[in-house]
């Protein structure tokens, strides 16, 4: 299964993914994304803040970005 890296910030974070999440589509993609946004979002909890994220396939290439106000309320643009 590839192999995906998610880059996940808003106004007072940003977490890189070092280790990747292997995934097998979209659909598992977006699942593991909101995951990995609603974690973020607890941990740093506080003023609502923009949340942006980006998802890199191995070689670099960027394959999904996303922009929102929460986990649910993501838009997500495919490239």
């Amino acid at each position: 299964m590839p192999r995906y890296f998610f880059i996940i910030n808003n106004s007072n974070a940003i977490e890189w993914d070092d280790l990747g999440s292997e995934c097998s589509g979209r659909l598992d993609i977006e699942q593991t994304a909101r995951r990995m946004l609603a974690a973020f979002v607890e941990r740093y909890a506080g003023t609502p803040a923009p949340l942006c994220l980006a998802v890199l396939a191995v070689g670099g290439a960027v394959v999904m970005t996303a922009a929102g106000i929460s986990p649910d309320e993501m838009q997500m643009f495919w490239r």
